[in-house]
């Protein structure tokens, strides 16, 4: 079963950051800490945790929960389901102390079965509701995306897709960024699943004297998901370059050195999900690979 934690990961000499890892179990208490289904202003809110048994929604991207516009049935039509993610702006590097380090990362894997009337919306507001900003219209300055393909929410049905954005250091703020998430029926009623979710990361990051500097685009894989086989693709030189691989509790399961831009590694690990760290002089990137045998 999927938990959700916070994992505190040595990533180089002395920089950290804190991930939290939300894989809906649905009994963990991180989920109602973070997260609010408003039922007060929609009554018929269908956001629902559990497998999901639909005719398009039919699996995990990562079994075996996600967060999905009700498990089993089709969503109703003239109807608005929606939750908000609440994360402070910062968080003290442990209990107690005075180093702070910001909110700096979203990411999540989500898939849409939807009308041409219906809409996925995800907003973003930086002052306690006040203002809220649709990611799909603009990002304050606040926000930046991963690459320069940015990932607004999609408008149309598909495949799995992955959003991700990067929130831009200032000054540190003891209160609370929300992200509202919102779904908007039309008024067909031919059946559609709606929206689902699944493993929501959120990171903080904590700097000593070394910065690495992230770069989305440092290197390519592939196939993901994989049954261990990953072949790695530098998108520059690399002489002295390294892979480390963590599983969900935070624990080291493999590492080794690259020197080549092109390389393969071969990962005799159970099947579930990890997150590759891929570092390079002073700049590194994460990637969630997932092992199915």
């Amino acid at each position: 079963m999927k938990k959700l934690f916070t994992l505190i990961a040595v990533l180089f000499s002395l920089s950290v950051q804190a991930q939290y890892y939300l894989g809906f179990d649905g009994t963990d208490t991180f989920f109602n800490r973070f997260i609010v289904v408003d039922t007060i202003n929609y009554h018929h809110n269908q956001w629902q945790v559990g497998s999901p048994h639909k005719t398009t929604f039919s699996a995990a991207f990562s079994a075996p929960n996600v967060f999905v516009t009700d498990t089993l049935n089709p969503y109703a039509p003239n109807d608005t389901s929606v939750f908000i993610l609440k994360m402070a702006k910062s968080i003290p590097a442990w209990p107690g102390s005075t180093h702070y380090g910001p909110l700096y990362n979203i990411s999540f894997d989500y898939q849409l079965d939807i009308d041409t009337q219906s809409i996925a919306r995800l907003e973003i507001s930086e002052d306690s509701g006040g203002h809220w900003h649709d990611v799909n219209d603009s990002l304050t300055s606040t926000y930046s995306w991963a690459t320069s393909t940015i990932d607004t929410i999609a408008t149309t049905s598909g495949s799995w897709r992955n959003f991700n954005v990067y929130r831009n250091f200032g000054p540190l703020a003891s209160d609370t960024a929300l992200f509202r998430f919102t779904f908007i029926s039309g008024t067909s009623t031919a059946p559609h699943d709606g929206w689902m979710i699944d493993n929501m990361f959120i990171y903080y990051w904590f700097e000593g004297g070394v910065v690495q500097v992230q770069n989305a685009n440092l290197i390519s894989l592939y196939p993901n998901p994989s049954k261990g086989n990953i072949y790695i693709h530098a998108n520059r030189s690399a002489s002295n370059a390294s892979v480390v691989v963590y599983d969900l509790s935070g624990r080291e399961v493999h590492r080794r050195s690259i020197t080549t831009s092109d390389t393969y590694i071969n990962l005799l690990l159970p099947s579930g999900m990890y997150m590759l760290k891929y570092v390079a002089g002073d700049e590194y990137c994460t990637k969630k690979i997932l092992i199915e045998h």
